[in-house]
């Protein structure tokens, strides 16, 4: 389908998905967008400057999409180290610090029987996390920034954000 030599550029593109009221409700990539679009599952809202070229067709790659059918999607959160770093806004939540690579850490330790759980983990600098090591947040004399939570309605990863105008789609909720 994609004979124009830039099939290994395709895949960087994302796609930002909203439902049929036009609620943020993933980031796909645009191939798959285009793909949904075609089968007439969703209108195309805002397309890349990128198009993707067959034998007789030009197709311009989809930026933003919104769903046809209005269909009840699953609120599924999953807790990863990526989603907390996320979540967390890229931030140590011990001393603020954004400039280096997070790590996560369990507030009560898992040893202390801390679960892997969204209100027990947030990121921390690699710093704060060797001096908190196994330790309660008063064993160590820590204190958190903010206190951890499940996010609400469906979570859209900040680091996938590609383009500032879905910034009006996202700030819509």
């Amino acid at each position: 389908m994609f004979g124009n030599g830039d099939d290994v550029e395709l895949t960087n593109y994302k796609t930002l998905k909203l439902d049929a009221t036009w609620r943020p409700v993933a980031v796909i990539p645009a191939v798959d967008a285009l793909l949904m679009s075609m089968d007439d599952k969703c209108t195309i809202v805002e397309t890349w400057n990128r198009e993707v070229r067959t034998q007789f067709l030009t197709f311009a790659l989809p930026s933003v999409i919104v769903l046809k059918n209005h269909r009840a999607l699953p609120h599924n959160n999953r807790c990863t180290k990526k989603n907390v770093i996320a979540r967390d806004n890229h931030t140590c939540q011990y001393c603020g610090r954004s400039d280096c690579e997070m790590t996560i850490d369990h507030v009560i330790p898992r040893s202390k029987g801390g679960k892997f759980s969204w209100d027990n983990l947030v990121s921390a600098c690699p710093e704060c996390n060797q001096k908190k090591g196994n330790r309660s947040l008063k064993e160590a004399k820590m204190k958190l920034l903010s206190v951890p939570h499940e996010p609400k309605g469906p979570f859209i990863k900040k680091q996938a954000i590609h383009d500032n105008s879905w910034t009006y789609y996202l700030e819509r909720e």
